[in-house]
């Protein structure tokens, strides 16, 4: 086993996984893969993503990573030694990936001005994002890695709703969805030692505050750190643009917790929230009610 000490993060797309990454990222003695999703190292499928002419091999590659996850989770592997066989070639694949830190133009950065040396990288904590279906690794992860922590980030189920209805999703499969991954997060974290659920709305507001949580969650020292390292995304304004608020596009900058509100909005999960239809909104709680009542999110 290469790496000895691993982080998960579990959470949506256009659910704030980013932003949790890129705290875990800001620490000096954590690495992660080149910023890829778990999903995309294992099934290289993001080379496909731009084509079009793709979808039906995107689709079958889909199918074919669901079904392996599911073997990935029967007592066949984790009550084998298959589990040391697989796990160690993920290890394996992972530890290749987390190597590549060392040219990342911003993550080879353990501080604003010091970089990391090539065996410093090699022997960081890992840190991977899981996002969606992925989340399905979570229970294989934990059985092979004895040192594993993981995080599931929860946020506002309208919010989200909003996000994928914008990108051609219904409300109903979108309340499925919201309902599926919560409750595989839920149960997993009452299952699974180490799981600690957050949500978007803390992370958002308090993320020096919550940095410090996970870093003592994690055994990360030292547990507070003076600056955060964000990479700048486009986001969604209140007159419905999608804008760079600070910075270039994709970049990354260290903050502190005096600027921090240059990047992260606050107010976005009530600038999505409001684009929502009534019509959107009730077709969603359809799905989605007993985890939007779960977490405090439900509409009067």
């Amino acid at each position: 086993m290469r790496n000895q000490k691993i982080i998960v993060i579990n959470g949506f797309q256009r659910g704030g996984t980013n932003i949790l990454y890129n705290i875990f990222q800001s620490h000096p003695l954590v690495c992660s893969p080149i910023n890829l999703e778990l999903g995309q190292i294992i099934s290289q499928n993001y080379r496909l993503a731009p084509y079009p002419k793709m979808k039906l091999i995107r689709f079958l590659i889909k199918r074919i990573k669901l079904k392996f996850y599911s073997f990935l989770n029967t007592k066949t592997v984790l009550d084998t030694f298959l589990i040391r066989i697989l796990g160690n070639a993920l290890d394996l694949l992972l530890y290749s990936y987390k190597k590549k830190e060392f040219n990342n133009p911003f993550n080879k950065y353990k501080y604003k001005n010091k970089s990391y040396t090539k065996d410093e990288i090699k022997n960081r904590i890992l840190c991977v994002k899981s996002v969606h279906n992925d989340i399905r690794l979570t229970r294989f992860l934990s059985r092979f890695y004895s040192d594993i922590y993981i995080i599931g980030l929860i946020r506002n189920g309208y919010a989200l709703c909003e996000s994928w209805i914008r990108r051609g999703k219904t409300a109903k499969f979108s309340g499925k969805r919201y309902r599926k991954f919560c409750m595989m997060m839920i149960n997993d974290s009452q299952e699974i030692d180490n799981y600690k659920i957050i949500t978007f709305e803390d992370l958002i507001s308090n993320p020096f505050e919550i940095a410090t949580e996970l870093y003592k969650f994690a055994g990360l020292k030292p547990f507070t750190l003076d600056k955060l390292r964000f990479q700048v995304k486009k986001v969604l304004t209140s007159k419905g643009e999608h804008k760079i608020i600070f910075g270039r596009e994709r970049a990354k900058y260290w903050f502190d917790s005096e600027n921090i509100s240059d990047l992260l909005n606050s107010n976005i999960n009530k600038i999505q929230i409001e684009k929502l239809s009534k019509n959107e909104k009730q077709n969603f709680e359809k799905e989605a009610k007993v985890i939007l009542k779960y977490f405090n999110y439900l509409k009067n």
